[in-house]
């Protein structure tokens, strides 16, 4: 699983900023079923600026053909989400890809 994340802000991150990107399996039908995850990745951006590269490493055993599976993606300034992306973008089975290209939004602030 592989890709690039980045966001539309003309904004530069901080040198403490992380990226939290994760795979999970998605609930079958009943909302309240919680996900499966399965993999995750932190990266410490350390002064480095989107777009950010990313290769998440997973055990394919998890995976069912079957199931559904999404990607999420956040980046977090002091512990704060600052950006994050569209809930569960599907990814790996049913056609659908290994590799994507993430636009994150701002996350709005709190009022």
């Amino acid at each position: 699983m592989s890709g690039t994340l980045t966001y539309r802000e003309r904004v530069a991150l901080p040198g403490d900023a992380v990226v939290e990107i994760q795979l999970a399996e998605l609930p079958a039908g009943d909302a309240r079923e919680r996900t499966s995850v399965i993999a995750e990745q932190k990266i410490s951006m350390q002064g480095k600026q989107v777009p950010v590269p990313f290769e998440l490493k997973f055990d394919p055993a998890k995976i069912n053909s079957a199931r559904v599976y999404g990607l999420n993606a956040r980046i977090r300034v002091g512990g704060e989400v600052r950006f994050y992306s569209d809930p569960g973008l599907l990814v790996l089975t049913q056609g659908h890809p290994a590799h994507v290209e993430f636009v994150l939004r701002k996350m709005e602030a709190k009022k």
